[in-house]
C-alpha cells in the first residue's frame, strides 16, 4: 500500500533533480561560453584589471605572433614600456625582433629583449645566441629568460639540472651586459621546476590571469603579467598586457640598474 502523500513527495524529489540538472546545464553552457569566448574573441573578457591608481606603470610584452605593430600608437594609449622577443632556443630568431625594438625606441616605448630557455638545448650556445642577435643595441630594460614548460621540450629536467642550465645562461649573459636580468614564471610551475632550492635570487615576471600574484616562496615579483589576450591599439591580434610593481620613481630605478 502506497502511504498518504508519498507519491507527491516522490512528484516533488522528481522536480528537484529536473531542476538541478536544468541549472547546471546552463552553468556548464555558461562555462563553456566563457572559455571559448576567451580563446575565440581575444579582448572581450578580463578576469582581473589591476588599479592604474595602483599600478600606474604599464606596459605589454609581444612576439612575431602579434604581427607588424604600430608603436606610435601603442605609445599614444600609455602603454610605457614592452619586452620583445629576441631568440629561442640556440638558433631561433623571432623574425620581427629587429622590427620591434627599432618601432618601440622610435615610439618612445621603454623595451627590452627576453629569451625563451629552451630545456634540452647546450645554456651556453643559447647565451651566445641570445648576445650575438642583441648585438649593442639591448634596450632600456633588463634582458629577460622566459622559463616555463609550455612550448617546451617534452622531456623536463629535474630541479637541479634546470637550476645548473639556467645559471650557466644567467652568468653567461648578465656577465657579458653586466645586468641582472629578469626571470619569468609561471607560479604553476615553480614547484616542479625549481623544487625545494627555490627561484633565483633575480627579479620576478609573473604570469597570473585570474588574479593578482602573490609572492612566491616569499619573494616580491616585480612584473606581473595580467592578461593574455588582449585587444589594444595599434597591435591588431591579442597581446599580452603587463604592469610594474611600483611608481615612476621606482620603475627609473629599476630601468637604469
Amino acid at each position: 500500500m502506497v502511504r498518504p502523500g508519498a507519491v507527491g513527495t516522490r512528484r516533488a524529489r522528481r522536480r528537484s533533480r529536473r531542476a538541478t540538472t536544468i541549472a547546471l546545464l546552463v552553468v556548464a553552457v555558461l562555462v563553456g561560453a566563457v572559455v571559448v569566448g576567451y580563446f575565440r574573441t581575444p579582448g572581450w573578457l578580463w578576469f582581473v584589471s589591476p588599479s592604474a591608481e595602483r599600478y600606474p606603470i604599464r606596459g605589454l610584452d609581444v612576439s612575431h605572433h602579434q604581427g607588424a605593430i604600430d608603436w606610435a600608437a601603442v605609445a599614444s594609449e600609455g602603454w610605457q614600456f614592452a619586452w620583445l622577443k629576441a631568440t629561442e632556443g640556440g638558433d631561433w630568431t623571432d623574425p620581427r625582433f629587429d622590427e620591434n625594438r627599432a618601432g618601440a625606441a622610435r615610439a618612445g616605448v621603454r623595451w627590452g629583449a627576453y629569451h625563451f630557455l629552451t630545456f634540452c638545448r647546450d645554456p651556453e650556445r643559447q647565451a651566445a645566441h641570445f648576445l650575438s642577435v642583441l648585438g649593442d643595441d639591448v634596450g632600456q630594460l633588463p634582458p629577460a629568460v622566459d622559463v616555463e614548460t609550455g612550448g617546451n621540450c617534452s622531456e623536463r629536467p629535474r630541479p637541479e639540472e634546470l637550476a645548473r642550465h639556467l645559471g650557466v645562461f644567467l652568468e653567461r649573459v648578465e656577465g657579458a651586459l653586466h645586468r641582472r636580468m629578469v626571470i619569468y614564471v609561471v607560479p604553476d610551475q615553480v614547484e616542479e621546476l625549481f623544487g625545494p632550492a627555490g627561484l633565483p635570487d633575480r627579479p620576478l615576471w609573473v604570469r597570473s590571469i585570474f588574479a593578482e600574484p602573490t609572492p612566491l616562496a616569499r619573494r616580491p615579483w616585480t612584473i606581473w603579467q595580467y592578461h593574455s589576450r588582449a585587444r589594444i591599439a595599434g597591435v591588431g591580434v591579442f597581446v599580452d598586457l603587463d604592469v610594474f610593481a611600483g611608481d615612476a620613481r621606482a620603475f627609473e630605478a629599476f630601468v637604469d640598474r
